[in-house]
Formats: C-alpha cells, sequence, structure tokens
C-alpha cells in the first residue's frame, strides 16, 4: 500500500475531535438546563395548585361556619369570641372543652363559636400534632371528643373582628382581639389564612405583611375573606 492510500484513510485530527466533544458538552448542557427549568416550572405549578385548593377549601368552611354564627340568638347575645392565643381561650370553661389539643400544641390565635340553636360550640385553631401545622376545626357533633385537623398546610390564622360601636348593624370599625371590649356588638369577621406549600420550591423566602413571618423557601399564600355574621344584623 503506498503512502498517499495510507494518508487518504487518516481520521479525524486532535483539534476536531476536541472541537466535536465541546459542541457536544454545550448540546448536553442545553438539555440538562431544559430539563431543569420545566422541573422547576412543574413543581411550581404544582405547589400553586396544593396552596390554592386549600386556601378555596379552609375559606369556604370558615365562612360557612361564621355566616351560621349566633342562629336563634338575640342582638345582645354574643356570636362570637376570640382569643388572642391558646391561654387565654383555656382560661374560658367554654371554649376550653372544644380545644383538646395541648396548650403548648397551639400556634394560633383561637376563634370559637359558642353554641346557638343549630350548632356552633365550634373552634378553629392551629396546631402541630405530629403531622405539621395543621387547621383544626372541633364540632363535637362530629368529633366526638378528639382534635380533628381538617386540612394540613395552614401555617397561621389572623383575626380582625368587625365592631358595630352605635347598634345601627353596621361595622364601624375592624379590631384586634386585645381591642374588642364587647363581644355582642361584633357583626362581622375577617379571616387571614396563611397556607404554604409541601415542598420547598423557592429561591429565597417571601416577604409577607404584618402579622406573618415565616422561616423557610415554601411556597406562601394568603387568602382572606370578610364575613357579616348575618344573625347579628337580620
Amino acid at each position: 500500500m503506498s503512502f498517499a492510500s495510507r494518508a487518504d484513510q487518516s481520521g479525524f485530527t486532535l483539534i476536531e475531535l476536541m472541537i466535536s466533544t465541546v459542541i457536544g458538552l454545550m448540546m448536553i448542557s442545553a438539555l440538562l438546563t431544559a430539563y431543569v427549568a420545566n422541573s422547576m416550572n412543574y413543581r411550581m405549578q404544582e405547589a400553586m395548585s396544593e396552596v390554592q385548593e386549600i386556601g378555596r377549601f379552609v375559606l369556604n368552611q370558615a365562612a360557612y361556619d361564621l355566616r351560621n354564627a349566633g342562629l336563634g340568638t338575640t342582638a345582645d347575645e354574643i356570636a362570637v369570641v376570640g382569643f388572642v392565643n391558646a391561654d387565654a381561650a383555656y382560661a374560658d370553661s367554654n371554649a376550653k372543652d372544644v380545644l383538646l389539643a395541648k396548650k403548648d400544641k397551639i400556634s394560633s390565635p383561637v376563634l370559637y363559636i359558642p353554641v346557638h340553636d343549630e350548632g356552633g360550640d365550634i373552634a378553629y385553631y392551629i396546631a402541630n400534632l405530629g403531622v405539621g401545622d395543621s387547621l383544626y376545626r372541633y364540632d363535637p357533633e362530629f368529633h366526638k371528643n378528639k382534635p380533628q385537623a381538617i386540612v394540613s398546610g395552614v401555617r397561621q390564622i389572623a383575626l380582625e373582628y368587625g365592631v358595630d360601636g352605635n347598634s345601627d348593624q353596621i361595622v364601624d370599625s375592624f379590631e384586634l382581639v386585645s381591642d374588642v371590649k364587647d363581644w355582642t356588638r361584633v357583626v362581622a369577621v375577617r379571616v387571614s389564612f396563611l397556607v404554604s406549600s409541601t415542598e420547598q420550591v423557592l429561591k429565597k423566602k417571601q416577604t409577607l405583611p404584618d402579622p406573618f413571618v415565616i422561616n423557610d423557601r415554601a411556597l406562601y399564600r394568603i387568602f382572606t375573606t370578610t364575613v357579616v355574621l348575618r344573625n347579628k344584623v337580620l
């Protein structure tokens, strides 16, 4: 075989191999980047769906109970009572009976709906009884003296109470629980739930308005509703 024929059969040069390797690595890097971006988008969409579902559920449940609060009571009777924390709620014998969780497990203000013609004796609060922060709603008709979390992922509650200061059945001001002097004058409740995703999907933690404080990178949303206590204004 001649030297010319051997030269014609020679392979790639080192430079060509290096260039092809770099091109291949760039293509793999682009594919990995696209995969990671799509994976992050998917996780974010899942987290948003999870938070939205929980938020809608807790708003509907709380609004239902608040609309029925005080059914059959008179204008000078109490439809709802708020407590700044578990200690304050446990000091009230009626509210204490429906908390059912140890005080040190409750990490939120407590909303209590006293007994009325069609039910009541319901308490809302956040507690951690082994499954993470969860929203508890006690109803003796269904829960039979056992704490019952209705949904996990609700991390905090904020409550404001609409006070009718001049007996015209119109809210004159929204007050924090520590500012309410006469619970018979509360005719509306503004409740906000802080809901989080299960996964840590953000690069850094969010900044939230007072009174909410967080310390992780989960996705958070605040769900707020204002409910007129119709049995106090009819």
